[in-house]
């Protein structure tokens, strides 16, 4: 009972102290791991019962599962199976039976056992929670404190020892030794007990402490290069923006031996005839008590424990000494104290700290928009033009609308724009071609020149662009393509023939062929947008015609690339 009290003190300090533990330990670095342990010792079942005494036997155990290490703190927990054996010895069993010879004559049968063991083993499988210290100084030392909470899946019990066995009969005044055919035999025999299956309780709970030593410093000793980056790394500079919480580098698998003890702090023992364990679910292992009465049950007639030759049987009808009458009320505690061995391997991944926020610029401050002067002049005649309609499209905004300036009556217009935007001007005067150009960065007086419309005369539209070698028009055209059916809308009287030019790269045939594709594909974008087709023609002339003679630089070929209005009558 003593020895009870002493290991359940112990418990509750280790309780007290993980608790401790888990509170005060400040937020610093954190590293995980997953590895396994061994370990093995000795074990025992403390009871307690009369006439006993626990001499033990020897357990083992294997695990794996995840480790924290917080700074110094560290956290254990995983599964393992856990076997324990003990043996309990038992002094003081003997009895006195009244046994009938053939004649129907009693006889008293004493039997004495000077040895009797009864032995136990158990399987359990844990799930251990510890959380401990390290220590980092010339010893790298270390502990671990707090409970496993198991269930046995295995359980078996056998009992061996010796008999003794004399006799007296009344017939007789001596009392008879070594008459086998009485069933007497006064020499002590072995014997071997049945053997049987036993059950604990589902749960079990067990208070565990651990303190080892980590092997590290001397199994991976530091090689020079090791040292020396080590140094460096303690003088580089921090670097700001994306990086590893530190220069990361996986850790070394960390190898510990420890001493540790485990002791049952639950009462194990499971005397009920109609109990449940995890072993019989998983396994179909009988459980709770089989036979009714004490360690050694009576003999009755010799037919259980004696051969005809008065010999005892090799194996006696006994009971197994946790699954008997006695252990009835009775505390049972697993016990195992010994040598662990474990290795974690470092699975940590580095936290990246991100890069700083970025100061956001201060927006620019926009100066107020100054005025601009716009005047619509007749290019032949340098006077003013009255009646034009002038539009702006913001070109950095997908051609959106800035503004539309109603018909000029004296030929000028002021507006306010940003003088360093970038815009599509397009301005439409009856009897004159439409003037459709881009305008940057202007000044504070923009000078627009138009060219009256004349029968006999020719003129290039810029604005329609092709596909590279091929007659298909990009949608960049389209504004131009749209001004010129306004344009024809607006002089219905007007009829074109749309002549198209290359320049000189490819082949003649190439050439026509190219140059009348792209004619053709203009006429048929006005008349998609609403002119009579007997208003439009259209020619391809190839190379034929250059109005850059030279024809080999891009700027001159350019030039040569066209598409040209001419007027029918």
């Amino acid at each position: 009972m003593n020895q009870r009290k002493f290991f359940s003190k112990k418990a509750f300090l280790a309780t007290c102290l993980f608790l401790l533990i888990s509170g005060g330990v400040s937020a610093q670095k954190t590293r995980h791991y997953l590895g396994g342990w061994l370990y093995g010792g000795y074990s025992a079942m403390f009871h307690g019962m009369e006439n006993t005494k626990v001499a033990g036997s020897g357990g083992a155990g294997i695990g794996g599962g995840y480790q924290l290490r917080h700074n110094r703190f560290i956290f254990n927990t995983g599964v393992e199976f856990e076997w324990l054996n003990t043996i309990t010895k038992i002094r003081g069993i003997d009895n006195v039976v009244s046994i009938k010879d053939t004649q129907g004559k009693d006889a008293e049968y004493t039997y004495k056992f000077p040895k009797y063991n009864d032995k136990q083993m158990v399987g359990y499988v844990n799930l251990p929670i510890l959380a401990g210290m390290q220590f980092n100084g010339n010893i790298p030392l270390y502990f671990l404190a707090g409970v496993k909470i198991g269930s046995p899946v295995l359980g078996k019990y056998s009992a061996s020892g010796t008999l003794q066995t004399n006799g007296y009969y009344q017939v007789y005044i001596d009392t008879f030794v070594g008459m086998p055919n009485h069933y007497y035999y006064d020499k002590p025999q072995k014997f071997n007990g049945k053997a049987g299956k036993t059950a604990f309780n589902t749960i079990n709970l067990m208070a565990s402490v651990e303190v080892g030593v980590e092997l590290n410093k001397y199994i991976f000793k530091e090689s020079e290069d090791e040292k020396a980056a080590k140094r460096e790394k303690r003088k580089k500079p921090k670097v700001k923006g994306k990086k590893p919480a530190e220069d990361f580098q996986k850790e070394k698998p960390r190898v510990r031996v420890a001493l540790f003890a485990d002791y049952g702090i639950l009462n194990a023992n499971n005397y009920s005839v109609n109990s449940t364990s995890l072993g019989n679910i998983l396994f179909g292992i009988p459980t709770g008590i089989t036979t009714a009465g004490d360690v050694v049950p009576v003999p009755t007639q010799g037919s259980d424990w004696f051969e005809k030759s008065g010999k005892i049987h090799k194996v006696l009808p006994t009971n197994s000494l946790l699954a008997s009458t006695r252990a009835k009320d009775k505390a049972v505690n697993p016990f195992i104290v010994g040598v662990k061995g474990t290795i974690f391997f470092d699975i940590t991944k580095p936290k990246m700290i991100p890069d700083p926020p970025k100061e956001k610029p201060k927006p620019p401050v926009i100066p107020p928009p100054k005025l601009i002067t716009g005047k619509i002049i007749n290019v032949e005649t340098n006077e003013e033009i009255y009646g034009a309609s002038v539009e702006f499209l913001d070109l950095k905004k997908n051609n959106a609308k800035v503004l539309t300036i109603a018909k000029t009556t004296n030929g000028v217009f002021n507006t306010r724009l940003d003088r360093k935007g970038s815009y599509r001007v397009t301005v439409k005067v009856p009897n004159f071609y439409d003037y459709i150009e881009n305008a940057s960065n202007v000044g504070d007086t923009l000078m627009i020149y138009m060219l009256p419309i004349v029968k006999t005369g020719s003129f290039i539209v810029r604005g329609i662009y092709f596909a590279t070698d091929k007659t298909e028009l990009i949608s960049t055209s389209n504004v131009t393509l749209d001004s010129l059916a306004d344009f024809l809308k607006t002089n219905p009287e007007l009829k074109f023939k749309v002549v198209g030019h290359t320049d000189s790269d490819g082949s003649d045939e190439h050439n026509d062929k190219l140059s009348a594709g792209r004619a053709k594909a203009v006429v048929d974008a006005l008349i998609e947008r609403g002119i009579d087709p007997s208003r439009l023609s259209s020619e391809g002339k190839g190379e034929k015609e250059p109005i850059c003679p030279a024809n080999d630089t891009p700027e001159c070929k350019a030039e040569n690339r066209r598409v040209e209005f001419v007027p029918m009558e």
